[in-house]
């Protein structure tokens, strides 16, 4: 049954989806729903699991039990022209052929029918970027620049990025997540892996996180950060009772010398927590990964 969120049907659903490699469980009963004009941030720490998702979702890997659909097409069934919808960048994709770029371009886009020649040549030159070259001859960053433009220009209905940011110069990084900003504004739907998670927190509207296979999050980054309160402890305030609580965990120590926690709001019920105590900072998404991923490590969750 599609899933609708406001007045959007679901664009991708996954129900279940499990995923082996011989005796290694990758991922284990994921279940999730993307719409379109939403911007994913997909997070987790290495070997989470999130390539391997991205790989199903856009149908470069099989699952081993579960089911899911994309584009209202169910993964076992050939996508046939939708292929065109769907936009895959990572590191793995290249263009390494033996010609020059600009004639390669020249017949690569006859592919897309929504390729924009227009946007194209002006990403390129917001870049810097001369395709007289051929793909080999350029460096690793301006290899990823070079997808990326090519990806987004295709106007697909989906873009899955993973892991590319890291290759990425300061100004670069920049730059495309504002055009990954631009095409979920213009109604796509964007999913990005990254190590990088404060360049993107303020451009994505929903956060996944999973570790070891599990999903540990899938909520709008409005709802996730007004479900957790940030605690400072000081040399003042370090004999309150709140820091006896186990569901309180370290984030971080700060330049002042004092310590940040987490904790949950639901956690707080029973536990009066003064306006001195509240860190007034804004949560990050960095913090919340912490805060779900090390109170597994710790032990004070299961999975």
């Amino acid at each position: 049954m599609e899933i609708e969120k406001g007045q959007k049907k679901a664009i991708i659903e996954l129900r279940g989806i499990c995923k082996e490699y011989g005796p290694n469980i990758v991922l284990k009963d994921i279940s999730l729903d993307f719409f379109p004009g939403r911007f994913y941030g997909l997070l987790g720490p290495n070997g989470a699991g999130k390539s391997t998702l991205l790989k199903i979702m856009s149908k470069q890997e099989f699952y081993n039990s579960g089911r899911g659909s994309i584009l209202g097409i169910a993964f076992e069934k050939d996508l046939g022209i939708h292929k065109e919808d769907i936009g895959f960048v990572s590191e793995e994709v290249n263009f390494n052929f033996p010609v020059p770029l600009d004639e390669f371009f020249r017949n690569y886009s006859r592919a897309f029918p929504r390729w924009d020649q227009s946007l194209f040549m002006q990403i390129l030159s917001e870049q810097e970027i001369d395709l007289s070259r051929q793909f080999n001859t350029y460096s690793r960053g301006q290899q990823m620049q070079i997808v990326l433009i090519a990806t987004i220009v295709r106007k697909p209905k989906i873009l899955f990025i993973d892991e590319v940011t890291s290759v990425l110069d300061v100004y670069a990084r920049g730059r495309f997540i504002e055009y990954f900003y631009n095409f979920v504004k213009n109604g796509g739907t964007a999913i990005i892996t990254t190590n990088i998670i404060r360049e993107i927190e303020n451009f994505v509207t929903d956060v996944i996180i999973i570790n070891k296979g599990n999903l540990l999050l899938d909520s709008d980054i409005n709802a996730t950060q007004r479900n957790y309160l940030k605690i400072r402890k000081t040399n003042d305030n370090r004999s309150n009772e709140i820091f006896n609580s186990k569901e309180l965990f370290w984030i971080g120590r700060n330049s002042d010398g004092s310590n940040s926690y987490l904790i949950e709001e639901h956690f707080l019920k029973d536990l009066d927590v003064q306006s001195p105590l509240r860190d007034r900072r804004k949560i990050s998404l960095e913090e919340v990964l912490l805060y779900k991923v090390g109170r597994i490590k710790s032990g004070l969750e299961s999975l």
